[in-house]
């Protein structure tokens, strides 16, 4: 072995050692979450094992290995499984725009439902899926595609069984339109009978983030910076989400911090800090975030989920 090989040989080690002490804290943090109430565990059980996937097929596995489900997705993930389990008339044709990745993954994998297209107009962010989707090895049953809802075909119109879009629709803003016009595109893409699952994020007053970087590369800069995303109070919920459907959600529930302020800081700091602040994602969760009975009994931020049914035509 020459000096080269042999050099390759010991950061290959060095690197693999580095990782694994990761992952086992990481581990080890999750398992002392879950003895306290962690919603959405099955997803870093999940998250992990594609992460050792991907380590032993390429070398790499990015954040799935320490941090596989990060901060309130938690609930969002497992308010998305709770709403498809509920109603397996709707689990054969699924379209998802532009979740994170792993619900996607996850759904198929454990077959949540038959057929699932997972629509995205970051195409890295399409690749990477579809890299992971092929190491689990789910063929047919999930399908890429790059854009946006407007951008499926009409005969695809009342042809989706079930459509969930997490954490997304807050982050829409463009020349044509903001969420309530890709909201009634969704609502015209669901098959009568459907379900559609959506998660938004809700502070006490509504309100629009804006950012010095354009995170998504499609935002024109303002005054205030880059337009990020909205915190919906219920006000906003009711004017801009369910006014906009025309229906009633199904279900709706609440999940956020205890301790008003407590989020905002989570993401100022990991906004500093980088990754190395969302190690610590299950016990946070798991100690300082709970499920409330409504958005008054909310101290502070959280996330909203919403399950809408579609009525069939013989519906009154």
């Amino acid at each position: 072995m020459n000096i080269a090989a042999l050099q390759r040989t010991l950061q290959g080690l060095h690197d693999f050692g580095s990782v694994l002490s990761r992952a086992l804290l990481a581990r080890l943090r999750f398992y002392r979450a879950r003895k306290q109430g962690l919603p959405g565990e099955l997803f870093f059980r999940f998250g992990q094992q594609l992460g050792w996937k991907a380590w032993r097929a390429h070398g790499k596995a990015g954040i799935l290995l320490v941090n596989p489900v990060s901060i309130t997705r938690f609930f969002e993930f497992d308010f998305a499984k709770r709403m498809i389990e509920q109603h397996p008339n709707s689990r054969t044709k699924a379209l998802d725009l532009s979740s994170p990745f792993l619900m996607s993954l996850y759904a198929v994998d454990q077959h949540l439902v038959e057929q699932l297209t997972q629509l995205n107009p970051d195409e890295q962010d399409l690749a990477h899926s579809e890299s992971l989707a092929k190491l689990l090895g789910l063929g047919k049953g999930f399908r890429v595609q790059a854009g946006t809802e407007s951008d499926l075909f009409p005969e695809q119109e009342a042809s989706f069984d079930l459509i969930w879009s997490l954490s997304v629709i807050e982050h829409i803003l463009t020349e044509s339109g903001d969420e309530r016009d890709s909201l009634k595109r969704l609502w015209s893409l669901l098959a009568p009978g459907g379900r559609l699952i959506l998660t938004v994020p809700v502070d006490q007053t509504f309100w629009n983030e804006y950012r010095q970087k354009n995170t998504y590369r499609n935002q024109t800069k303002q005054a205030e910076g880059y337009f990020f995303q909205r915190f919906y109070d219920e006000a906003a919920i009711n004017e801009r989400i369910i006014q906009t459907l025309g229906q009633a959600p199904e279900v709706i529930e609440w999940f956020g911090e205890i301790e008003e302020g407590r989020f905002h800081r989570y993401i100022q700091s990991w906004m500093e800090q980088g990754v190395s602040v969302t190690f610590n994602d299950p016990m946070e969760i798991s100690q300082q975030y709970r499920s409330f009975p409504s958005f008054d009994a909310m101290p502070g931020a959280g996330v909203c989920g919403l399950c809408f049914h579609k009525p069939l035509e013989t519906d009154t």
